[in-house]
């Protein structure tokens, strides 16, 4: 199986405590901001 975009990205964010929240939504701190605690940064992938 060939790994998609999305496979790279959540590999890549993985570091930062990405949370699934369904299917195709994600949920972390701000990767922006160094000590940030508010999961408040959010990607979807499709």
């Amino acid at each position: 199986m060939t790994e998609t975009t999305a496979d790279r990205i959540l590999k890549a964010l993985q570091p930062l405590g990405l949370k699934r929240e369904s299917e195709d939504k994600y949920r972390s701190n701000s990767p922006l901001r160094p000590g940030s605690n508010s999961m408040g940064f959010t990607l979807t992938c499709r």
